[in-house]
């Protein structure tokens, strides 16, 4: 499968450094990732920024929900992408 220009993937995490670069590299291949940290205070947010194409960071930890609708506001409101896919 090649990757698709229309489609963002939305990976919430919190505290996930042992992971998220695993989990970034095999989604980049199917579309862009847009990784909304939920306050880490481990390395996420420079494994998100370095990795990802699109990076938001909760101030505080607002939880898995309030993350997804960060991240679906963002892409409708900046986004011109036509499918949001999530990886629950």
């Amino acid at each position: 499968m090649e990757k698709n220009k229309d489609l963002i993937i939305l990976i919430p995490a919190f505290n996930e450094e042992k992971n998220l670069k695993r989990v970034i590299d095999k989604f980049k291949l199917y579309g862009d990732t847009l990784i909304i940290d939920d306050a880490s205070y481990d390395e996420t947010p420079a494994i998100a920024k370095k990795n990802s194409k699109y990076y938001i960071r909760n101030i505080r930890n607002l939880g898995y929900d309030y993350s997804l609708r960060v991240g679906i506001n963002y892409i409708c409101k900046n986004l011109k992408k036509k499918k949001i896919y999530n990886n629950l």
